[in-house]
């Protein structure tokens, strides 16, 4: 019986942070879901990050950080970044639930970019913020304008 209720604790508590993916918001220290979050570094560097919870997809938890790299370089009248830093920031744990443990992971990313006004001729890799905004809000069902 208790080995019964246990398995349906873990697949209660599952359920429950399914329905609670991490969505596209800014960070708040009251939210316990995560967001993003950004701040200014010099007027054309910007550090990004974005911190998700546990049912949220990793994939999803870098897209939102990239998501929001773009939509802030065209909040500051640019089109297009490069990420001059990306960081995974992931914390991992080990949870329990009556006499099982589960892992889980929190994906975090955090990333400095540099904005430009017009396409630079730079090594590496140049994001055009108004094509990188579309394809993942399109990508994204939620975030879907």
């Amino acid at each position: 019986m208790t080995h019964k209720l246990a398995m349906m604790g873990l697949l209660a508590v599952a359920l429950f942070l399914a329905g609670c993916a991490t969505p596209y918001q800014p960070y708040s220290s009251s939210n316990m879901l995560g967001g993003y979050h950004d701040a200014k570094i010099q007027d054309d560097i910007f550090s990004v990050s974005f911190q998700g919870n546990a049912a949220i997809k990793p994939e999803a938890a870098a897209d939102y950080a990239l998501l929001r790299a773009a939509e802030l370089t065209l909040e500051q009248g640019c089109k297009y970044f490069a990420i001059i830093s990306n960081k995974d920031a992931s914390n991992r744990g080990i949870g329990v639930a009556g006499d099982y443990l589960y892992t889980y992971t929190m994906p975090s990313t955090n990333m400095m970019i540099k904005l430009f006004k017009t396409k630079p001729q730079i090594a590496g890799t140049v994001f055009d913020a108004a094509q990188v905004s579309n394809n993942i809000r399109n990508k994204w069902e939620g975030l879907r304008k």
